[in-house]
């Protein structure tokens, strides 16, 4: 297999030493640059949506793949979101007179 055109102009000292700079999408094999992807997520009655997250990105195919850091913060901030809703959901709707 030949090297791609981004691989073939860096050294082969750097793409050891920064094995990302090397990253293929498993979907379509294409390219993986650093950029930023949106995430939504439905759960437990509730909708979460950001618009940009830092993520690897596939030039060709554009499926985002996340570093362990944001999935980690994404994870803390569902967690804290989850204690809310239960504290929502436990005091039920408010009573208004009519």
């Amino acid at each position: 297999m030949s090297p791609s055109p981004r691989q073939q102009t860096l050294p082969k000292q750097l793409l050891a030493m920064y094995p990302a700079l090397n990253m293929e999408c498993v979907h379509c094999k294409g390219r993986m640059v650093r950029g930023t992807a949106p995430f939504s997520l439905d759960r437990k009655g509730y909708h979460v949506s950001w618009d940009a997250v830092p993520a690897w990105v596939c030039t060709q195919c554009g499926e985002p793949y996340f570093e362990s850091r944001e999935v980690e913060l994404i994870q803390k901030a569902l967690a804290g979101l989850d204690r809310k809703s239960v504290t929502l959901v436990a005091t039920g709707p408010s009573s208004t007179k009519q």
